[in-house]
This record gives C-alpha cells, sequence and structure tokens, in this order.
C-alpha cells in the first residue's frame, strides 16, 4: 500500500509491517521497536488504537522503510490528524491532508514542472497537432531541416517552414548553420490552459484519422475499454496510471538526446456516463484509451 492510500497512520503501519505478506514475518514488531526506540509492547498498542507515536518515533519508523520526503510528510499529516483532541484541531489537519492528495492528482504539480509557454504564446503552439509534432521530430538526428521534417511528417515543406518559424518566435527552437535544433528538452502543458482541451483534442483526431487510414503494425499499440468499478479502485487505479505516466515521462526525458523514433502516447481516463447517458446504470464508469503511434518510415 502507497502511503497516500492509507485511511489513517495506524493502517500504514501494519501494511509496512506485514511487508506485503497476510501476516507479520516473526520478530519484525520488535526489529521495528528498535529502530524507533520503544518497546514491542508499545507498538502493540498503536495497532490496537491504545497509543499513538510521537513525532519523533514517527519520522524514525519512516526512515526504517525508507519513506520519501513526500511520503514521510503525508505519515507526519496522518498522525497529526489521528492524534488531535478536538474536531477543530482535526478538521484542520484533514484539509491539509486533502489538499495533498489532490495535488497528487495533478501531474504537474506531482512532478514540480513548470509551463515554458505564457498564455498569449500557447495558441500558437497548440492551435493543431502539427507544431508540437514538428517540435518532437527535430529531437530526432538528422531531421533538422524544413525538407526533412516535412517528408517524415508527410507535411508541404512550406507548412514545416511557417511551423519553425512560428516555434522560433515562442522561443522553442532556433537556427544554427542551416539546422533547426530545440531549445527546450522538456515541454508541459499545463491541464489549466485554455488551450489544452484543443491540443488533446487535435491529437485524438489525428490519431482516430490514421488507424482508419493504414494497417495495424507491430509498432503501434491501441488499447480502448468502458468498465465499471468502485470508486475505491478507480482512485487505486488512477494512482498507478499517475506514477507509471510519472516514470515513462522520466524515460522519454532522458532519451530525448538519442530519439529515433518520433511516438505520440495518449492517454484518458475519465466517467463515461458524462459522455455516454446509456451506462449510467453503472456505479462508477471508466474509459480508458490507450494509444503509442510511431511515425518511423516504415509506416508511412
Amino acid at each position: 500500500m502507497n502511503v497516500f492510500d492509507a485511511k489513517n497512520y495506524v493502517e500504514f503501519v501494519e501494511v509496512s509491517l506485514r511487508g506485503g505478506l497476510p501476516a507479520r514475518p516473526r520478530g519484525m514488531i520488535k526489529t521495528v521497536a528498535q529502530s524507533i526506540g520503544c518497546h514491542s509492547t508499545f507498538i502493540s498498542q498503536v495497532l490496537s488504537g491504545r497509543g499513538h507515536f510521537s513525532h519523533e518515533q514517527a519520522l524514525l519508523f519512516c526512515s526504517h522503510f525508507k519513506l520519501s520526503e513526500e511520503e514521510s510528510e503525508f505519515f507526519v499529516d496522518l498522525l497529526n490528524r489521528d492524534r488531535a483532541g478536538t474536531s477543530q484541531a482535526k478538521l484542520h489537519f484533514q484539509r491539509i491532508i486533502n489538499r495533498k492528495i489532490l495535488e497528487r492528482r495533478s501531474f504537474q504539480k506531482r512532478n514540480k514542472l513548470q509551463s515554458v509557454l505564457k498564455e498569449n504564446q500557447e495558441v500558437k503552439y497548440l492551435a493543431s497537432w502539427i507544431p508540437s509534432a514538428v517540435y518532437g521530430a527535430l529531437h530526432i538526428p538528422g531531421m533538422q531541416t524544413a525538407k526533412k521534417i516535412g517528408d517524415y511528417l508527410n507535411l508541404d515543406t512550406r507548412v514545416a517552414e511557417a511551423t519553425l518559424a512560428s516555434l522560433k518566435s515562442l522561443n522553442l527552437v532556433c537556427l544554427k548553420k542551416d539546422n533547426w535544433v530545440p531549445t527546450e528538452h522538456d515541454l508541459h502543458i499545463s491541464k489549466d490552459s485554455a488551450f489544452a482541451g484543443h491540443y488533446h483534442g487535435s491529437w485524438r483526431l489525428k490519431t482516430a484519422s490514421r488507424l482508419a487510414e493504414l494497417p495495424r503494425t507491430i509498432h503501434q499499440t491501441h488499447y480502448s475499454s468502458v468498465f465499471a468499478i468502485s470508486n475505491q479502485v478507480a482512485e487505486e487505479v488512477r494512482e498507478v496510471i499517475l506514477g507509471n505516466l510519472t516514470d515513462i515521462r522520466k524515460k522519454m526525458v532522458l532519451a530525448l538526446q538519442n530519439s529515433f523514433l518520433f511516438c505520440a502516447w495518449i492517454f484518458t481516463l475519465f466517467r463515461a456516463n458524462t459522455l455516454i447517458k446509456s451506462v449510467k446504470n453503472f456505479n462508477w464508469e471508466i474509459a480508458a484509451h490507450y494509444d503509442q503511434r510511431s511515425f518511423g518510415d516504415d509506416e508511412r
């Protein structure tokens, strides 16, 4: 269990002591007790609700189980709420917990990303799929001229030239010895952008047209599903997705210096009954769509 999924700090203590096993390994409580400086019986009292960790013990517990700084802070937040002696104090700490949970649901805040473009610049970059496609193609070795990019993306050379000029006005690319090079390697568009929906939509439309025009290849992965699950499982799924997205994005950023494939990766998770009225009878509806497409020469 992730500490952010725990209902209270005691639940996370119990799960941590079991280490993913059905029962606690023999001697685990004694080992942890020695690590945090207390008697084994005290941990048993905490687990039964007859006692609470001190802040010092809580931090030692986090160190013992190698929790990150963010995880440790959240564990102490749970402790503060569960130890609070008045309803006002509990409400105060619950607000802190709620705010951190919401922040973790934001990919941008979770990964501490900053938007490179200003609002008045975003319209140029997000107007269609073409600017981001040209920008992405520039990261491929040997793809630094309008002619090559145009051929690669099946764009008229004049369109590629105009797009590169537009990207230059946004300080995203520059011209060096007749070759275009990107000035940014980690570009993020905030979900709060007024043009984010249009950007997502343009790539989804491109994906749909691609599916209709070309036969499937081994380089493509497509998955769509509509299903019903509980609210609890839905949140667990969301957490898994955000965690994996974080790991994938790190790999993508690290790989930019040696890019040989140009891929589009699209993922959407939402309550399907907001769009499909016929599935209202489900308790929880989610539609998930995953698309990964390689625009390599063998597919054009």
